[in-house]
């Protein structure tokens, strides 16, 4: 994937003599360097459990954890976290890749590590973290980007839903109202193009749709699901359906001793099509897609 082929010298029958070259370091910006890098990951992983034995078991769980340049390292406790990140941190060193930015939840964690703790917010795999309260939030940069355009293209319109980044649907009700706008308006102009310039009415309509979700950016989840002394826990799922969309929404409640708490986990929708409504059996059956 990363060696060049080059025509070094034009030989007498016409033909040339070609040098071959490789890349010593990964160019990051290509279209495989993602994979290159995750691959490359990984197998610094599996090196160190052959070299090491003992730790297979941390660098299996560390393989799964990798996402490109982020290592989520995990654990029941301090102790494990910080075992296992090291463990992270001298494997990919065999690589010359050395790891940087150190965050942890509790501070002590990134202080074991070597490295001084923040406690300003800061982004997980695109998700907000506060770690002064321990809470997760959804990012939503640039929302109020194109407020002030009387009119909007299709394409900044997608693009609005798109700025709530909300992978474990924490506020599916407010990105189910951004699909329902741009279901009605592909209904509206089926053979716009993205460049499509909407009228002054239907730009207001997504203008009131992001002011609405302003106030997310003050909602905020609790990072942890289990109680102290918890002895129970369990998982409730619920689904409905309407004519315009299906929805479902887990719940994790954690027993202790002498409290219950309930936490959001995660939350799925799913806009009905436009061309044929959805008849009541089918809706049963889509509900139970979704929760799968």
């Amino acid at each position: 994937l990363l060696a060049i082929r080059w025509p070094a010298e034009k030989l007498a029958d016409g033909s040339y003599r070609y040098d071959w070259y490789r890349f010593m370091h990964l160019p990051w910006g290509i279209a495989c360097a993602s994979f290159v890098l995750n691959a490359a990951v990984r197998y610094l992983l599996r090196k160190y459990a052959e070299q090491f034995p003992q730790t297979k078991e941390f660098t299996d769980l560390l393989q799964i954890n990798a996402y490109v340049d982020d290592i989520a390292s995990t654990g029941n406790t301090i102790e494990e976290t910080v075992t296992t990140a090291d463990i992270a941190i001298k494997a990919l060193a065999a690589g010359e890749m050395n790891l940087t930015k150190h965050r942890g939840y509790p501070p002590t964690i990134v202080e074991a590590l070597g490295s001084e703790p923040t406690y300003d917010p800061y982004k997980i795999l695109g998700c907000g973290f506060n770690p002064a309260t321990d809470t997760l939030c959804v990012r939503m940069d640039n929302l109020e980007a194109f407020e002030d355009n009387v009119r909007i293209t299709k394409r900044q319109a997608a693009g609005m839903v798109a700025r709530i980044y909300d992978p474990l649907g924490w506020v599916t009700p407010a990105t189910l109202e951004g699909k329902k706008l741009r279901q009605k308006l592909d209904l509206a102009h089926p053979k716009a193009d993205w460049n499509f310039l909407m009228s002054a009415k239907e730009t207001k309509k997504w203008h009131d749709f992001t002011k609405s979700c302003k106030v997310l950016k003050d909602f905020t989840i609790p990072r942890q699901l289990s109680l102290p002394g918890e002895i129970k826990k369990e998982y409730h799922v619920f689904t409905d359906a309407s004519e315009i969309a299906i929805g479902a929404v887990m719940y994790c409640v954690s027993h202790a001793p002498d409290q219950v708490q309930v936490s959001l986990v995660t939350a799925k929708s799913k806009i009905n099509p436009i061309t044929k409504p959805s008849k009541a059996a089918k809706k049963e059956a889509r509900k139970l897609n979704v929760t799968s």
